[in-house]
């Protein structure tokens, strides 16, 4: 069975989410969605917060979509590992002890935005993934992955020859919403299937205007495709940028 869902998004109960995940789920089931991956911020999340996720993602499955539970983890190193299917805390900031952390509670590790916010990738850390956000809409754009976390995926498949690419929304309100989703093969609907896919793959990445393969990487004419793309992207960005301080 083909599944097509959202990963990273966030709800109020993050700090700077701003919908219910109730709400979360009605809009993505309105688009035709079949599931969304909750990430909140590990940032001031109490255990009874991180019940009230699981509660909540179970209250908004329904037949036909699936909220599946999950923590953004601030790690050392300006880091950030999503753990999909786990909200237990952890006594650590150490992203390896962190990302073993998830894998023994039966998550999925992804590493969120990896080349963002001045971020520094120990190579040990390549192991310890089942993926790695290659494609983060807000941070890389509509347009394609980014030139950076597709070269660092590059270079970590040689260490990790099992790593997946992810394409991720990072979704904190709906007026902004986002239209970057990865297709999963499941056996069954329902969250344990999708954490398992998305350890497991294989993973599709389907954007607005290309899509890729989570299991392989593009190529050289691939690369250098969306190289140009990502060039195009931060050229407009810094454009609208100059724009908006005159």
């Amino acid at each position: 069975m083909k599944l097509r869902g959202v990963v990273h998004v966030h709800s109020r109960i993050s700090y700077d989410g701003h919908e219910s995940i109730a709400r979360l789920a009605e809009f993505f089931r309105a688009q035709g969605y079949a599931f969304m991956c909750i990430t909140e911020h590990s940032d001031g999340l109490t255990r009874e917060n991180m019940q009230r996720i699981v509660d909540e993602c179970a209250q908004a499955t329904t037949g036909d979509f699936l909220a599946v539970p999950g923590v953004e983890f601030s790690c050392r190193h300006r880091l950030h590992i999503l753990g999909i299917g786990v909200t237990e805390p952890v006594d650590s900031h150490d992203p390896v002890p962190v990302a073993k952390h998830i894998r023994s509670h039966g998550g999925a590790v992804i590493l969120a935005h990896p080349c963002a916010y001045g971020a520094e990738n120990p190579d040990e850390l390549a192991v310890c993934l089942d993926g790695i956000e290659i494609w983060n809409q807000p941070k890389d754009g509509k347009l394609g992955p980014g030139s950076k976390p597709l070269r660092l995926w590059k270079r970590w498949r040689v260490l990790n020859p099992k790593l997946r690419a992810i394409g991720a929304i990072d979704l904190h309100r709906l007026d902004s919403p986002s239209s970057l989703g990865v297709e999963l093969h499941v056996s069954e609907r329902s969250p344990a299937a999708i954490i398992t896919a998305l350890k497991n793959g294989p993973v599709r990445i389907v954007g607005p205007w290309s899509s890729l393969s989570g299991e392989s990487f593009p190529g050289v004419l691939g690369e250098m495709k969306f190289n140009v793309m990502s060039r195009i992207y931060n050229g407009l960005r810094s454009m609208r940028d100059m724009w908006v301080r005159k």
